[in-house]
């Protein structure tokens, strides 16, 4: 098993290397505050804009069924909503070696995320890709749309 901060540096490089995006790793200039400054907030792993509009924000989880996914969710939301445009949101499930994110969970957290397009305007997508899919070429797919959005 790879580790978070691992798979985060990988990704970053990858999405770099496609030119035409910026990926950038959490702490690096994208810590969202509360409006009129204080605490952060949300510290997404990946921001990903396009000139200078986020584009992606892909977090990577430890646990596949967990209510701070569900916040992240809404958080992203937030903080991009003065865009014109919205994001997509990706979310790498790191596997466990006691809890291997089995089809059963894997629809478990699909039906959790499902509930926030309810309260959520500029999400334009969710996908979720375990570690074991992890790579380059799928990275390069997701972000180019090649694939099909979970939510």
């Amino acid at each position: 098993m790879k580790t978070h901060d691992k798979i985060i540096r990988d990704i970053t490089g990858w999405i770099n290397q496609m030119g035409g995006l910026e990926a950038v790793m959490s702490g690096e200039g994208h810590l969202f505050r509360l409006e009129g400054g204080g605490s952060v907030y949300y510290q997404p792993d990946i921001v990903v804009r396009k000139g200078g509009i986020i584009t992606h924000i892909i977090e990577v989880e430890t646990s596949i069924i967990n209510k701070s996914t569900v916040g992240a969710v809404i958080q992203a939301d937030y903080v991009v909503k003065e865009q014109e445009r919205g994001i997509n949101l990706i979310f790498v499930v790191l596997g466990n070696p006691h809890k291997e994110p089995t089809t059963a969970r894997m629809e478990q957290f699909k039906i959790r995320l499902s509930t926030t397009k309810h309260y959520t305007k500029k999400i334009n997508g969710i996908f979720v890709i375990k570690e074991d899919e992890i790579n380059q070429e799928n990275i390069k797919k997701i972000i180019n749309g090649e694939t099909k959005w979970l939510i």
